[in-house]
């Protein structure tokens, strides 16, 4: 590089490319079921793995590192049941945003989220995890987490217990 030249400014690959696993089922009528990702590798990507309207997600011994969103979206139009979610084993770095993420969550809802490790991760608010809302009657069985110091989970029945 040439003496006084600055380096060009690049936009990050996290930030321009879209999920790297992304289900949007059209239908929400519980026909989309139960999406396994296990011992995946998600790197330089704006999210990793977003289901839209699937009743059963299962994310477990994967990696993420550098996203520009959400690591893990469980999302619908309006709170919905979405069956059995867990997410167990993960590794996450350098996560832009949430590390998970959910939108309204209906009964009956069981989540597991399990020996998950995030380091560098979180929103502007230092917020890793998140949901809309949980409606009563959802189930949770949270616990062995690392989120890293100072971290925040935006709702009380998603913290470890």
């Amino acid at each position: 590089m040439p003496v006084g030249a600055k380096p060009m400014k690049s936009i990050p690959t996290a930030q321009t490319n879209v999920a790297a696993i992304r289900y949007y089922s059209e239908a929400n009528n519980g026909n989309v079921k139960n999406i396994v990702v296990k011992d995946c590798e998600f790197n330089n990507c704006r999210q990793g793995v977003y289901t839209h309207h699937v009743n059963g997600v299962t994310v477990t011994g994967s990696a993420f590192d550098t996203l520009g969103h959400n690591a893990i979206a469980v999302q619908s139009h309006s709170s919905a049941a979405h069956g059995n979610v867990t997410i167990t084993g993960n590794t996450f770095k350098n996560v832009e945003n949430r590390v998970i993420r959910f939108n309204g969550v209906n009964a009956p809802t069981a989540i597991t989220i399990q020996n998950n490790t995030a380091t560098n991760c979180g929103d502007d608010s230092n917020e890793v995890m998140k949901a809309t809302s949980i409606a009563s009657g959802v189930t949770t069985s949270i616990s062995g987490n690392n989120w890293g110091a100072d971290k925040v989970v935006a709702n009380d029945e998603l913290k470890d217990k």
